[in-house]
């Protein structure tokens, strides 16, 4: 007999996934811990700032991690729910046809869609999923993935904690505000103006910053905030006053 940590548990994954809470009859100790794990690799998939959605064969959504989910909440006509609706029917058609084609010919494919929130296009990326290739996160009774879509958002801000930066690199709060906004591609000057300081002080907190995490020039320091910025562990973001 099953206790209440189970059921909880189920529930859980339920909610994450859209499964039905299963029976107690039927379930074997396997059963459990596959479904935990399940639960497991999901939650590791929440930590990532890009979207990542799996389809089945029909462009049913299986699973959306807590960015995909979050799209329409930034402003992107773009939601993702029992399906992926909420664009025009010229956008939807362009996404409908990757889809299509991924599920045909197994290849992969990318399409950009419109974003209100930034008013840079989403790139949406299309792959074909294999039963075989889910092993590894152990999603056995997720019914037949067909596709993933990975989605990303270039006008959304790295979400990065000022404490990851003072750990990682020793940054005080006024060099993490220059990082921040200077790989946000502003200029010195723009820099300068956003946060109320002189250019000089900016290219003062610029050397320091590019010694610190050993980059050599703003664009470096885009790629490096970029790339941390792919995990959003630990909402929500601790911001620096400013």
């Amino acid at each position: 007999m099953r206790g209440a940590v189970d059921t909880a548990r189920d529930r859980e994954i339920a909610a994450h996934t859209g499964w039905p809470v299963p029976l107690e009859q039927g379930r074997s100790v396997s059963d459990l811990r596959s479904l935990a794990n399940g639960l497991v690799a999901f939650r590791i998939l929440d930590q990532f700032s890009i979207g990542v959605v799996l389809l089945d064969q029909s462009a049913r959504v299986l699973f959306a991690n807590a960015a995909a989910q979050s799209l329409a909440e930034r402003g992107n006509p773009l939601r993702v729910d029992s399906g992926v609706t909420g664009l025009s029917p010229e956008h939807a058609c362009r996404l409908g046809d990757v889809i299509r084609s991924v599920l045909k010919d197994t290849v992969v494919r990318t399409v950009s869609l419109p974003s209100s929130s930034s008013g840079r296009p989403l790139m949406v990326l299309a792959a074909p999923v294999k039963g075989d290739e889910l092993d590894w996160l152990d999603l056995r009774h997720l019914r037949s993935p067909a596709v993933i879509l990975i989605v990303c958002d270039p006008g959304s801000p790295a979400e990065i904690p000022a404490s990851w930066l003072t750990d990682a690199y020793g940054l005080t709060l006024g060099e993490i505000r220059v990082a921040r906004t200077a790989s946000s591609g502003a200029t010195i000057a723009d820099t300068a103006r956003r946060l109320r300081i002189s250019p000089n002080t900016v290219k003062t907190h610029l050397r320091r910053i590019y010694e610190k995490t050993g980059t050599s020039r703003q664009a470096e320091l885009t790629r490096l905030m970029a790339t941390i910025g792919l995990v959003c562990i630990g909402r929500p973001v601790l911001q620096c006053a400013g």
